[in-house]
C-alpha cells in the first residue's frame, strides 16, 4: 500500500511540475505616434498600430486599446491609467 501511495504522489508530482502555469490576463496599449515637435513626420504609424492590435487580438490577449497621434501629455496619462483600469502588472 505504501509502494501504490508513493508511485501516484510521484505521478501527481509529475503532473504538476509539468502542467502550464495558468498566465495572467494579457493586455496592450499600442500608441502610434506620426507627428512630433522636433522630427520629421512618420508615415503609417496609424497603420502600424492597428496592425500590431490585430496581431496581438489574434494572439488572444484579454484587452487591446489603440490609439494614434496622442500628446505626450495624454500619452501619459494613458499609459499611468490603462494598467490601473484593467488591474495588469506594469512591465518595464
Amino acid at each position: 500500500m505504501r509502494r501504490l501511495s508513493l508511485t501516484l504522489l510521484a505521478i501527481a508530482a509529475v503532473l504538476i511540475a509539468t502542467t502550464p502555469a495558468t498566465a495572467q490576463k494579457r493586455v496592450a496599449l499600442i500608441i502610434g505616434n506620426s507627428t512630433y515637435l522636433h522630427a520629421p513626420k512618420l508615415p503609417n504609424t496609424g497603420n502600424d498600430a492597428d496592425a500590431v492590435a490585430i496581431l496581438f487580438r489574434d494572439l488572444g490577449f484579454d484587452i487591446v486599446q489603440s490609439f494614434a497621434n496622442v500628446p505626450a501629455s495624454e500619452m501619459r496619462v494613458r499609459s499611468a491609467t490603462f494598467p490601473k483600469q484593467h488591474r495588469a502588472p506594469i512591465l518595464q
